[in-house]
């Protein structure tokens, strides 16, 4: 939950800084609460598209136990190029986990980058970047708020 704050405003920005050419879709792991205000389809990565999310986005809390496969499908339904994984709870995530998003990706091309808050997820995070050809990166709280400065 600590990070999570952080991690919204680093998300915002960096979907700010695609510009008009670029699309984005911000989509959060389910934890049973609702994200309205959120748009379900690709949108430009423009200033301004991303001032009106500014409000959904921060509606959104890390609460409670949260599933990743329904905005995993829903990323490769949109047929992204690109999928972002991230998440705190990195030390957790196994070769089960592996499956699951290898399993949702099916026959989809979409390279899948992780990034574990904290450290610790070096295991499940890791391999699904190296079998996707995505990246893997690990960010500490500190590097969080040197980011979003």
């Amino acid at each position: 939950r600590e990070y999570f704050s952080l991690l919204k405003e680093l998300t915002l920005r960096s979907a700010a800084s695609l510009g008009d050419g670029r699309r984005f879709v911000i989509l959060f792991w389910d934890n049973g609460e609702r994200d309205d205000g959120l748009p379900d389809q690709p949108i430009p990565g423009t200033q301004g598209n991303v001032d009106t999310l500014r409000s959904a986005v921060d509606r959104v809390f890390s609460i409670g136990r949260s599933e990743i496969t329904p905005a995993l499908k829903r990323a490769f339904e949109l047929n992204a190029d690109d999928v972002v994984i991230v998440t705190a709870k990195g030390w957790q995530l196994d070769d089960a986990f592996v499956q699951q998003v290898l399993n949702a990706r099916t026959d989809h091309t979409a390279r899948v980058h992780s990034v574990s808050l904290g450290g610790g997820g070096d295991g499940g995070l890791k391999q699904v970047a190296e079998r996707t050809g995505g990246q893997f990166i690990e960010l500490t709280l500190t590097d969080l708020r040197t980011l979003v400065r």
